[in-house]
């Protein structure tokens, strides 16, 4: 039986797991070595993966679409808000990376309102959903960066109601 604490009068086994990964991976020779650059090489495996990024962008956006259903159905409250807030934030954190940094830029809004708000359960409903909505929508049109200007103008409206929010919270207090 294993001890709580080591001291303990009780025994105990610490098992080791064995190092394999030496075993995994191939050690380049001088030549080689000379040859690798590690730059190239990420960016040739984000080139060969480039491929997928408008299918997982549109998965994260059909993911934040679940989650704002759930909020029409059930109501704006803190249990519902969650999975959009944490779909947005997936969004935000992934959406340069996928090719679509205006589409970080509007997730990102929304999850600074949400982070700023006095109490986010309380935030409009329909304001909410008009930050998915316009993800959504640029996601859907390929609103990538600022080539787009409907994306840029939906942004700058994002923009300029986060800062309505915000600044009409920190007056009520």
């Amino acid at each position: 039986m294993a001890a709580d604490t080591p001291g303990d009068d009780e025994d105990y086994e610490v098992i080791k797991p064995p190092q394999t990964l030496r075993s995994k991976v191939r050690e380049l020779g001088p030549r080689e070595t000379a040859k690798f650059n590690p730059i190239e090489a990420a960016e040739a495996a984000m080139q060969r993966l480039s491929g997928n990024f408008d299918g997982w962008m549109r998965k994260e956006a059909d993911e934040l679409g679940s989650a704002w259903q759930a909020v029409e159905e059930n109501g704006l409250t803190a249990e519902t808000l969650d999975p959009v807030y944490q779909a947005a934030h997936n969004i935000k954190g992934q959406a340069v990376t996928l090719g679509y940094p205006l589409v970080g830029q509007a997730a990102a809004l929304f999850c600074h309102l949400v982070d700023c708000a006095q109490d986010a359960a309380q935030l409009p409903t329909e304001i909410v959903g008009r930050y998915v909505a316009a993800i959504r929508a640029m996601v859907a049109e390929g609103a990538r960066d600022e080539t787009s200007p409907a994306g840029q103008q939906l942004v700058q409206g994002l923009a300029e109601i986060t800062d309505t929010l915000l600044k009409a919270q920190s007056k009520k207090k």
